[in-house]
């Protein structure tokens, strides 16, 4: 993404005058002016330049390593800073004045450290930085050491070493306030540095160059190196200028850019880099070409993604767009890379979610596992079909499928069919989310059952509502008044806000302190023994996620609410970070200083949400090379989505207000009780045909993958309310679908009908024999009493997984034994968590004896011995192993959606050399291609002297097929072989063999989601780059880490068994290690 500076306006060409749009930063900027001028006159940029200067001649303290605490100078370094900083702000108020009300910040710029002095000691870095006596002696002359500060800034900037070169003829504020003025968006073209790389490199003498770095891995002995190497091609004293009419100028320029990456950008230490390091010219000549090589695809993708989201929306662009209107696309900025970015989120989504509802239609139709190839290629209704599936779908939902089985499927196959197609051929979002605007092709009675099922779920959503006010004694502890306030404000359910969870919410309310909010964070077993409570946080609840959602979207500004945040979190960072600083009151929280530059005031609740998503993908870039810290990137991002609780927290406040319900209006009610207000009529309403089949499909989806685009889809529509000027007609329209079915997928299987469709006896497979399988579900109706994972058991039986999990597992199954000592623990587990509960209160506060210290670790340890057999005993282990194995090969399909991408733009990119796609492709299959159907319309490009970057993403017959099988699940079709996840990755890696960061992070992106299942895994890598040998190993809870470092109780996270099943699941073995550095903390 190329990077907008924060002052100045960026001007974007566009190809008409209809399509330009400047950044959404720039349109809160209350127009335009000299950004020059600005930054020579602007106060603060001003008063920071001389900052700056003053920070390079004494040095600041350096903060201790883990401390919050305030740095502390030595004395020297305070008086220093002391005399220095006055002869600098005397000599900038003469030169450049800024207003007297700023001496406050320069005080506070000038001793930003502790009122105490620390100790000088051998140890202490010295207080000289590296320009202490380039303008004079700071000891002796301050008022000169000024007065060249002054010429640096304001006249003529020096070179660092007064003998480094020749000054510049403006001074640094003036040289600083042109580069940004002239500063734009750089064309493509104007970005490479190098054009193809010469195929002869005997002029060049890499051999020699090699052998004079050697093995010295320390850049400053390479870049020497280099700069001798320059004198031996070119001559000692030939300028630039004439070395670059020369064609081993593009070589040197190729290797330079190879050292200077592999040295400055990955931090490596200096024993892997020795071993990086090329040995013979051959092999740098290899290791540039292919950094050259992967540099120009990189390029050609870029371009192909500005011309499929700037002129292929609707079809082939005629005439197809010069070099000048592409490379003034507004695409090329941040906002425009924004917008695609949350296009390719949405889409990335779906094609997972569709994936999984295609696999449910194939086991449905297959459920024996004799399937083969594209389920969706059939056009004709199936002969035979199993019914009883429907409930398993459906739940009490199935009465409204009254015609056979076959029909339903047809129907469904159907419109899954063209929502697969439209979002796995890469098309775009706004043509993908025009599907759901258009009408359904299918036969009248299913259209009918479709808007059956909505209509009723939509009737029993409604009702549910009011039901769930019974349910928690509304009468009981409210007025009447309030109550009927209540029933009628939970009825709007049509709002499209994200907003936090309501836990996060009252969770930061509490933190913050927030006067008159009207409830605190509870556990579910204080509400259990406490009914006032449960009413209130109910009620609540309810209102925070319907009425409360509509009324705030509707606001028109939330400035009250963000200005009262923004003042709170300054003040408290100004008592804690500024108690030990006489210039703490000039301290700025983090979130007012992310939104000071915008304003904080007059804008509506998406115009914040838009620009804190924004912040918090720039907070969440810490990275280092290819090495992504996520669990740093959210502690780093943690106070923005503080500032959106607070704001929220504040706003449903003021909601309340508007409703008459504070925190006594709950109370218990004199007898008569109020009565009931009637339930309100639903308000009539109809959806389009597209939309009622959607609805249907989505019932042969996971639960997590709707959440998931739930989630995504009202971000992609907060950006564009935020906007402006886009039509989000189909993205409002299919919200309420999905939470609709959110509200209602569990409520289908509720009460008696919570085992619908489940079979009990396909669950014996996974017991060593029927005795013992009783002994855990026995027959009757006792079953709906056993703590059971009924919806993860249900879906793993939608998907068909029963006899792939348990072919995996083959003979590890659960035994009379582990049987035997799960009842056991049963008996006294009670006592036992009790008993640990007091001890881990009494020790945290560290007071205890060792025995006891002793006694907790046994405690700790047949606790987790319980959990784990209760997970293993009641299936919950075959629920998760499911969950974990869907969720991998959903990520892996992300992969296969991201290589079609990637053939996409690159053939986008040959055309436009050529002057459009007919130049590239034949009719038929530019069809093809502008259809979405890439890999059909270039299934001949694969020769690589004809097709160049086509060919190198393309590849043979063989990633062809690679992606097939990850677009239809093929690798769990019960036909072939037991499902090894470490060879679906190895494929995947060699899908994406054309990107080595997409490669790369394939493996990471896999060992991230079991990190986040409480998992460790590590592979060996042979020398044909394929992973082997995985070892699977369970996370590690630590208790009393802080108060009793010799106690070392650590809890694993998962039990033996399930390791063993998760690394059958990986073709790995199970290996428990010591303490790693995954450990949590508890």
């Amino acid at each position: 993404m190329r990077i907008i500076r924060p002052y100045g306006s960026s001007t974007v060409a566009s190809p008409s005058p209809q399509d330009a749009q400047p950044l959404r930063s720039l349109q809160r900027q209350n127009g335009t002016f000299d950004v020059a001028e600005f930054s020579r006159r602007h106060p603060e940029l001003v008063l920071a330049q001389w900052v700056a200067m003053l920070d390079k001649i004494i040095r600041k303290p350096a903060p201790g390593k883990n401390s919050t605490a305030l740095p502390r100078p030595t004395a020297e370094q305070r008086r220093l800073r002391q005399q220095v900083g006055a002869a600098l702000w005397a000599e900038m108020q003469r030169h450049t004045p800024v207003p007297p009300e700023l001496k406050a910040v320069w005080d506070s710029k000038v001793h930003p450290y502790s009122k105490d002095n620390a100790p000088a000691t051998a140890k202490t870095p010295s207080h000289r930085g590296r320009w202490y006596d380039r303008f004079g002696d700071p000891e002796t002359s301050a008022a000169t050491v000024a007065e060249g500060v002054r010429r640096h800034l304001l006249d003529s900037a020096q070179p660092f070493r007064a003998n480094g070169g020749q000054p510049k003829g403006k001074g640094v504020i003036e040289h600083r306030a042109l580069t940004i003025q002239n500063g734009t968006l750089l064309h493509h073209h104007q970005s490479e540095k190098a054009g193809p790389l010469p195929e002869d490199w005997s002029t060049y003498r890499a051999d020699e160059l090699v052998s004079t770095i050697g093995k010295d891995a320390r850049w400053i002995k390479v870049a020497a190196s280099l700069y001798q190497h320059y004198g031996r091609i070119f001559g000692p004293t030939t300028p630039i200028s004439e070395a670059q009419t020369r064609p081993e100028f593009v070589l040197h320029t190729a290797v330079k850019a190879y050292y200077r990456r592999l040295f400055k950008e990955r931090k490596l230490p200096a024993e892997r880099l020795e071993r990086l390091l090329p040995r013979t010219g051959e092999a740098l000549r290899h290791a540039v070409t292919v950094q050259h090589g992967n540099r120009s695809l990189a390029d050609a993708v870029r371009i192909g993604k500005i011309l499929h989201y700037g002129w292929l929306q609707n079809g082939e662009p005629d005439p197809w767009p010069d070099d000048a209107a592409l490379y003034s696309s507004r695409y090329w900025g941040s906002d425009g890379q924004t917008d695609i970015k949350h296009s390719e989120a949405v889409s990335r989504v779906w094609r997972r979610a569709l994936t999984a509802a295609q696999r449910t239609l194939t086991s449905w139709l297959y459920p024996a596992g004799t399937d083969a190839g594209d389920i969706l290629l059939i056009g004709q209704k199936p002969d035979s079909i199993d019914r009883n599936r429907l409930p398993l779908l459906y739940g009490d939902s199935t009465r409204h499928w009254t015609r056979s089985p076959g029909d339903v499927w047809l129907f469904l196959k159907q419109t899954l069919e063209n929502l697969r197609n439209s979002s796995f051929h890469f098309k775009t979002l706004s043509a993908f989310t025009s599907h759901l605007d258009g009408t359904c092709e299918s036969e009248p009675a299913e259209q009918q059952a479709a808007q059956a099922l909505w209509q009723d779920d939509r009737q029993q959503d409604h009702q549910q509502v009011f039901l769930s006010l019974r349910a928690l004694d509304a009468t009981t502890y409210l007025p009447t008044g309030p109550l009927h306030r209540i029933v009628n404000a939970v009825q709007s359910t049509d709002a499209t806000l994200p907003l936090p969870r309501f836990r996060r919410v009252v969770t930061r309310a509490a933190n913050t302190r927030l006067k008159g909010f009207p409830v605190e964070p509870v556990n579910r077993r204080t509400m259990e023994d406490d009914p006032l409570l449960r009413c209130r946080y109910g009620v609540l609840k309810l209102l925070y996620e319907r009425g409360f959602r509509a009324w705030l979207e509707t606001r028109p500004s939330i400035a009250s609410c963000l200005d009262q945040s923004l003042k709170r979190s300054t003040k408290a960072a100004q008592t804690i970070n500024g108690k030990n600083s006489p210039q703490g009151v000039e301290i700025l929280s983090r979130a007012t200083k992310l939104l000071q530059a915008e304003g904080g005031g007059g804008h509506g609740i998406h115009d914040l949400f838009d620009r804190l998503y924004a912040a918090t993908a720039r907070e969440m870039r810490v990275q280092v090379g290819y090495h992504h810290d996520a669990e740093a990137a959210r502690q780093q991002a943690e106070f923005i989505e503080d500032l959106k609780c607070e704001v929220v927290a504040r706003a449903f406040c003021a909601y309340l207000k508007t409703l008459g319900i504070q925190g006594d209006t709950f109370r218990r009610q004199p007898e008569p009780l109020p009565t009931w207000p009637d339930l309100p009529d639903l308000p009539s309403s109809t959806i389009g045909t597209a939309q009622a089949a959607l609805y249907s499909v989505l019932h042969l989806m996971p639960v997590e993958d709707v959440g998931s685009l739930l989630h995504q889809l009202r971000r992609w529509l907060v950006a564009l309310q935020a906007r402006g000027g886009e039509d989000g007609t189909a993205i409002t329209a299919t919200i309420p679908l999905l939470e609709l079915y959110l509200n209602r997928h569990d409520a289908k299987f509720s009460g008696g009908g919570a085992g619908t469709g489940l079979r009990w006896d396909d669950w014996q497979v996974f017991f060593d024999c029927q005795a013992t399988f009783d002994r855990v579900f026995p027959p009757g109706p006792a079953l709906d009493s056993h703590r059971l994972p009924l919806r993860g058991l249900r879906e793993v039986l939608r998907f068909g997984r029963v006899n792939d999990l348990a072919a995996l597992i083959g003979q590890d199954k659960i035994t009379a034994a582990e049987v035997d000592r799960w009842h056991t623990a049963e008996q006294t587990i009670a006592a036992q968590q009790q008993r640990r509960e007091a001890l881990h209160e009494q020790l945290s506060r560290k007071k205890g004896t060792d025995a006891e210290v002793d006694e907790y670790r046994a405690l700790v340890t047949a606790i987790a011995d319980h959990r784990h057999l209760t997970a293993h005993v009641t299936l919950s282990n075959v629920v998760r192993l499911h969950r974990l194995m869907t969720t991998v090969l959903g990520r892996l399909v992300d992969y296969g959606g991201l290589w079609e991408r990637d053939l996409t733009f690159v053939t986008l990119y040959e055309a436009h050399r050529l002057g459009g796609l007919r130049n590239l492709l034949s009719e038929s299959r530019v069809n093809k291609f502008l259809d979405g159907q890439t890999p059909a319309a270039l299934s001949k490009k694969n020769n690589a002297e004809e097709n160049g970057m086509i060919s190198k993403v393309l590849g043979d017959k063989a990633r062809r097929q690679i992606r097939n099988d990850f677009a239809h699940f093929n690798m769990l079709q019960q036909g072939k072989k037991t499902i090894n996840l470490t060879d679906e990755i190895n494929n995947a890696r060699k899908l994406m063999a054309h990107d080595r960061k997409l490669k790369n992070a394939i493996t990471r992106s896999v060992t991230t989601l079991l990190q986040q299942d409480g998992l460790d895994i590590v592979w060996t890598m042979d020398a044909s780059h394929r992973l082997t040998d995985a070892k699977i190993d369970s996370r590690n809870a630590i208790h009393l880490h802080k108060t009793h470092n010799r106690a070392n109780i650590r809890e694993p996270l998962h039990g033996k068994s399930y390791c063993r099943w998760v690394a059958a699941l990986f073709g790995a073995t199970s290996t428990p290690s010591a303490t790693k550095k995954s450990d949590k903390i508890r």
